[in-house]
């Protein structure tokens, strides 16, 4: 009965490799279209969202070359081609939704979750219906950092509350400068232990503050309506480094710094450091109007430079308006890493020295991220 049923087995598997062989035939001879054999193999559509191993949007500490940090240009392109892919699904009927899967996922930053808690949140907000959650990452940190956060919440069309009793705050949301005390609060009591020196909480207490009024004045010019112009707010301890991050989905500083009166004063300043070429200077500065053809020349990041430059002697009462020197003090007088993403550009300083580079894809607005070592 054995050796009969082993042959009736064989006989099985015979039969399936002497079909695929005739298949490859046919499809050689082209009796059978490349489109039929595609579609039979496409098992989801473009509502499913498989989540890369790392989700991650900046350089990584771990990676480091001649004793530098170095930007990872994989992970960013990956974990941004997650979010445009969101960012662009529109529903084909009434019961078609996101669908996401973090099973390979193993790692997610705090800066990539804000991208992603803003995506989510326009989508389940434009067509009211939930997203699904296939799977949740199999690392404890990760998934941990998904539920804090108020991520689930909104996928279910729940409620995030700013519930600042917590000893882990979600990822907050408001306009101008609300929620502003009790995040410093939070910060002092939860993060540093009620430790932090009266200096340090000025000092995060003014960069937020400056954060928030950027994004009043000069993030979304286009919005009349105050509800419009939000901002989003994550703050989470990893071991004793503090990552604070705030994002905007407005317009980017590249678009409104070349607005500025001052811009081509400090554009003259700063140019020997960011290496712009002579003739490209003498366009934009000689000429009478903003020409978006010279601007163009500049990169996003030489942009995002300008922007955080302090305020020069000549031209402090110009620059007055689109501050920076607070978001950078707070790194300055913290021993911090300071990062700024905005549109297709970004800017970081760290030890008193600040660099950056052009992007591979827009971020969808600016997004500043501080990340201090707590002493408590």
């Amino acid at each position: 009965m054995k050796l009969k049923k082993l042959k009736h087995e064989e006989c099985i598997l015979a039969k399936k490799r002497e079909d695929k062989l005739n298949r490859r035939k046919r499809i050689k001879l082209g009796k059978v279209s490349r489109k039929k054999q595609k579609k039979n193999k496409q098992t989801f559509n473009n509502n499913y969202i498989s989540f890369p191993e790392k989700f991650c949007i900046y350089y990584d500490q771990s990676y480091r070359h001649k004793g530098k940090e170095y930007y990872d240009q994989k992970k960013f392109i990956k974990t941004m081609g997650v979010i445009e892919k969101i960012k662009k699904f529109v529903p084909k009927d009434l019961n078609d939704t996101l669908k996401l899967n973090f099973s390979l996922c193993e790692r997610i930053s705090a800066a990539a979750l804000l991208l992603l808690y803003n995506a989510i949140e326009s989508f389940t907000k434009e067509y009211n219906r939930k997203v699904i959650i296939y799977r949740l990452p199999r690392d404890t940190h990760a998934s941990h950092l998904l539920k804090r956060s108020g991520f689930i919440k909104i996928c279910n069309l729940q409620e995030n509350v700013a519930d600042f009793s917590l000893d882990k705050v979600p990822i907050i949301t408001g306009i101008g400068g609300e929620y502003r005390d009790k995040i410093v609060d939070f910060i002092q009591n939860k993060i540093y232990g009620n430790n932090m020196s009266s200096e340090t909480e000025w000092s995060f207490g003014d960069a937020i503050q400056e954060t928030f009024a950027n994004v009043t004045r000069h993030a979304y010019p286009n919005e009349e309506n105050e509800e419009d112009k939000r901002w989003w707010l994550i703050c989470d301890l990893y071991g004793d480094d503090l990552n604070l991050a705030i994002y905007d989905s407005g317009i980017g500083i590249p678009n409104t710094v070349v607005e500025n009166k001052w811009f081509n004063k400090i554009l003259k300043v700063s140019a020997p450091k960011l290496k712009i070429q002579k003739s490209i200077l003498n366009e934009i500065i000689n000429s009478t109007n903003i020409n978006k053809v010279s601007l163009n020349k500049l990169t996003e990041w030489h942009k995002i430079f300008i922007a955080m430059q302090p305020d020069a002697s000549s031209t402090k009462e110009l620059k007055h308006g689109q501050g920076s020197k607070s978001i950078k003090a707070l790194v300055e007088k913290n021993n911090g890493k300071l990062t700024v993403y905005s549109n297709k550009g970004l800017y970081f300083t760290k030890d008193g020295s600040s660099n950056g580079r052009d992007l591979e894809h827009s971020i969808f607005g600016t997004l500043i991220q501080w990340n201090i070592k707590v002493a408590k």
